[in-house]
């Protein structure tokens, strides 16, 4: 899986922490050494949306209302401010040295040089309201979440090479190594499917029991699609055929994060998904056969968290301390 998708979907490793150290309003250590570290103040004011983790330079990237914190992920100092207009998503393109910035409020996506922090290129959209993002490494594209369809927009030279439109009120998105796009469609119970290379419209997959559907991730290697849903389910597909293979349970209201990870045969596990829900419930699924899966426990969190990153050099993870907070909490050993 390449570093992009890494950064905040892929937790390596984090399988030790779950049963114990998800307690933000305190710094109880666990017996496995995993507490409360530091937190990590930010600038401005506003609802705090997406954070993410640049491993290898060592940022970290905090949508916070009018700007984008960039703080040094070991000591929360502030390495600089990127202007936003409601900022709700980033993503980083690592190939071209891009990282890019969703304005919701101004129908706009910035491209940003990750080495200097300056916005090199501003991205007018045909579409309002750009939310959720995803960079595909295989076709060089970000993908943009608007109201009525996805912008795709080269991640080198900034330009929107194309759309696709798409019905419903879209949520996260997520792309696979063969040339797929998986869209949540909120008010519409499915997934919508786009050929990310041909920018075409393939169909939808139904998500079972799973209304409101908001977060998904992806197994590459399983190729599954795990798609959490408001109403508390977690559908299982199979994305080669679009079969619910298995549908469990987990908190409700929107999904702030959806994590798949293999946790390293740890205790025999073959792999793993972690799911924040709006509710504060952190849910563990756990990946037992290629196509048998568990609800393997759950821990409560404050109610609100609009995201959650992990680190896959430090093994440490990053949250708001609350949806309107200016403080980051970290947490490791």
């Amino acid at each position: 899986m390449e570093k992009s998708k890494q950064s905040i979907r892929a937790a390596i490793g984090i399988l030790p922490l779950f049963a114990s150290f998800f307690i933000p309003a305190t710094a109880h250590s666990a017996d496995n050494g995993y507490h409360l570290l530091a937190r990590y103040k930010l600038t401005g004011h506003g609802k705090t949306g997406n954070i993410r983790v640049d491993s290898e330079a060592r940022r970290l990237y905090v949508a916070h209302g009018d700007r984008v914190d960039v703080l040094n992920a070991d000591t929360g100092a502030s390495v600089g401010i990127l202007p936003a207009n409601g900022s709700n998503d980033i993503v980083l393109a690592p190939d071209f040295k891009h990282g890019f910035i969703s304005n919701g409020t101004a129908a706009s996506v910035a491209m940003f040089d990750t080495a200097t922090l300056k916005v090199v290129r501003t991205i007018k959209l045909a579409t309002q309201n750009p939310g959720a993002m995803e960079y595909d490494p295989e076709v060089k594209r970000v993908f943009v979440a608007a109201t009525g369809g996805v912008a795709a927009i080269d991640a080198n030279s900034g330009e929107v090479v194309g759309s696709v439109p798409l019905e419903g009120r879209l949520g996260h998105l997520i792309s696979n190594d063969y040339g797929r796009l998986f869209v949540a469609a909120e008010d519409h119970d499915v997934i919508h499917i786009v050929d990310t290379d041909a920018l075409k419209f393939l169909g939808d997959f139904p998500i079972g029991t799973g209304t409101g559907p908001s977060g998904v991730a992806l197994d590459p290697s399983g190729r599954r699609l795990f798609v959490a849903c408001t109403n508390g389910r977690l559908p299982i597909i199979d994305t080669d055929i679009g079969f619910t293979i298995e549908d469990l349970p987990i908190g409700n209201g929107p999904t702030s994060d959806v994590f798949a990870f293999t946790p390293q045969g740890k205790g025999g596990w073959k792999g793993a998904v972690f799911v924040a829900s709006a509710d504060g419930t952190l849910s563990l699924i756990k990946m037992n056969a290629f196509i048998s899966y568990s609800h393997a426990g759950e821990v409560k969190l404050q109610p609100g968290i609009q995201s959650v990153a992990f680190d896959s050099k430090t093994h440490r993870v990053f949250m708001p301390a609350s949806e309107n907070s200016a403080e980051i909490l970290v947490v490791g050993q």
